[in-house]
C-alpha cells in the first residue's frame, strides 16, 4: 500500500537518522501531511535542543562579562584569554569529536566542560578558573562546531521533508536559532541585572546565589540535550564534489583524523572562508574590547557594577528584535539580502569601536551623558552580534552544507582567535 510505504519511509527518516530514502517528490509538489508531521517534530526538537545550548550559553555569557569586574582584571581578563586560546587552537579538532560521536554526544561534551568553569567561578582563583578555562576553551570548540553542524542538518532535512529550498531552510533554522539564543541569554542577563541589584544582600552572597543558579541550571541543560536524537544526514550542496583537501564530501564520516585535521587546517584560507574570516574576527575582537574594557573601565567606574547586567540585557534585546527583521531580509534575495545585512553588522562593529575611540572618557563623568552613550552603544553591539549569530551563520550553512564540521569550527576559529588577542592585550589598557 502506497501510504504505508511513505509512512515507513517517513520513520526511517526521523527516527533512523536519514532522509535519502524518502519518495523523490516533484519539487513543486506539496509535501503531504504526513511529510508535515515530520517535518514538524524535527523543527520542535530543533527548538528545544536550542533552547538548552542558550539557557548555557546565557549562563557562561553573563560569568564572562563579570569576569573582569569580579574577579579583579588581571585574573578575569587572563582566564578569559585562556578560554578563548584553548578554544582557537582546538577548533582543529573539534570536527573529529563531531565525526566520532555525532551531534548530540558532542552537545554533551562540550556542555560538560562548560559547566566545570561555571562551578569553578563559584570560587574564583587561579587554580581553579585557569584550568576550567583551559578545557572549557576545548569543550567551546566542540560544542559550537556541533551547534552549527546540527543546525545545517536539520534545515537540510526540513527542506527535504517539505520540498523547499536548501537556501530558505537555511535561513530559517539560523533565524529561529538566533531568536531563541538571543531571547534566553537575554534572560540570563536581566536575572543577573536583578540579583545584583539586591542591595539588602552583602555582595559576595548575591555572586554565590547567581553562580549557584547558573551551575545548576548548566547541569539541567546538559542532562537535557542528551535525551535529543542526532538530526538526519543528508545530501548537502556539493554531494559529489570533492572537498579542499581531495576527500569526498559523502566520505566524510570515513576518512582518518588526519584527513579531518587537513581538510579544517585547510579550509581556513580557503578564498571564501578568508573573505568571511573579518566578520568573525571583528566579533571576538569587539565582543572582549567591551567585556574587559567597556565594562570594567567604563560602565563600572563611572555607573557601578550593579549597572552591567542591565546594559548586557540592552544589547539583548536589540539582538533578539534585529533577530528576525534580519533574517527576512536576508532571505529576500540570496545576491542583494545577506550581504546588505553583513555590511549593516560590520558597520556596527564599526560603530561600537568609534564610539570608545573618538569621544573622550570624562564625557562619561556625567550620568545621563554615560547612559546615553552607552545605551546607542550596546544597541550597535546587539546588531553587530544578532548578524554574526544569524545571517553570517547561514552564509556558511549554504556555502559549506557538505562539509559543515570543518567549516563552523572554522567560524569559531577566526572568532576565537579575535577574543583570545583581545583578552590578553586589553587588561593592560586597564590596570
Amino acid at each position: 500500500v502506497e501510504g504505508v510505504t511513505v509512512r515507513s519511509e517517513l520513520t526511517w527518516a526521523v527516527d533512523m537518522g536519514t532522509y535519502d530514502s524518502l519518495p523523490k517528490d516533484d519539487p513543486q509538489k506539496e509535501p503531504d501531511e504526513e511529510m508535515q508531521r515530520a517535518a514538524k517534530r524535527l523543527a520542535a526538537q530543533f527548538r528545544t535542543t536550542i533552547l538548552c545550548f542558550s539557557w548555557l550559553l546565557g549562563c557562561l555569557i553573563s560569568v564572562l562579562g563579570l569576569a573582569s569586574s569580579e574577579f579583579g582584571v588581571r585574573l578575569g581578563g587572563w582566564t578569559n584569554g585562556a578560554l578563548y586560546l584553548t578554544y582557537t587552537l582546538f577548533n582543529f579538532f573539534a570536527p573529529l569529536c563531531l565525526k566520532k560521536y555525532g551531534c548530540r554526544w558532542s552537545f554533551v561534551i562540550g556542555q560538560s566542560c562548560y559547566m566545570l568553569y561555571l562551578i569553578a567561578s563559584l570560587l574564583p582563583r587561579y587554580y581553579t578558573l585557569v584550568p576550567t578555562a583551559l578545557l572549557a576553551g576545548c569543550g567551546g570548540a566542540v560544542l559550537w562546531t556541533a551547534q552549527g553542524t546540527y543546525t545545517t542538518k536539520a534545515a537540510l532535512a526540513y527542506s527535504k521533508l517539505m520540498n523547499t529550498t536548501e537556501h530558505k531552510a537555511f535561513g530559517h533554522f539560523n533565524g529561529i536559532f538566533n531568536t531563541i539564543f538571543q531571547g534566553v541569554v537575554f534572560f540570563a542577563h536581566l536575572l543577573t541585572s536583578l540579583i545584583l541589584s539586591a542591595k539588602f544582600l552583602p555582595h559576595s552572597s548575591r555572586l554565590a546565589i547567581l553562580y549557584s543558579i547558573f551551575a545548576v541550571g548548566a547541569f539541567i541543560a546538559t542532562v537535557g540535550v542528551s535525551f535529543f536524537k542526532d538530526p538526519p544526514e543528508g545530501e548537502g550542496k556539493a554531494k559529489d564534489e570533492e572537498s579542499l583537501s581531495g576527500v569526498k564530501a559523502t566520505d566524510a564520516a570515513a576518512v582518518n583524523p588526519k584527513e579531518i585535521i587537513a581538510e579544517t587546517f585547510y579550509l581556513a584560507f580557503e578564498p571564501k572562508m578568508l573573505m568571511l574570516s573579518g566578520t568573525n574576527l571583528a566579533f571576538g575582537f569587539v565582543t572582549s574590547f567591551v567585556s574587559v574594557y567597556v565594562n570594567s573601565k567604563i560602565i563600572t567606574d563611572h555607573l557601578g557594577d550593579s549597572t552591567l547586567g542591565w546594559f548586557a540585557c540592552i544589547q539583548q534585546v536589540s539582538s533578539f528584535v534585529l533577530a528576525y527583521p534580519y533574517a527576512w531580509a536576508s532571505n529576500r534575495s540570496e545576491v542583494i539580502g545577506r550581504p546588505i545585512v553583513m555590511l549593516a553588522g560590520a558597520l556596527s562593529f564599526c560603530i561600537v569601536l568609534g564610539m570608545f575611540r573618538f569621544i573622550p572618557l570624562h564625557t562619561y563623568d556625567t550620568t545621563a551623558t554615560a547612559w546615553a552613550l552607552l545605551v546607542i552603544a550596546h544597541i550597535a553591539l546587539g546588531s553587530g552580534v544578532t548578524v554574526w549569530q544569524g545571517t553570517c551563520a547561514a552564509v556558511f550553512s549554504d556555502y559549506y552544507s557538505a562539509t559543515p564540521e570543518p567549516a563552523f569550527a572554522n567560524i569559531k576559529l577566526w572568532s576565537g582567535l579575535g577574543s583570545a588577542i583581545a583578552f590578553f592585550l586589553f587588561p593592560s589598557l586597564v590596570a
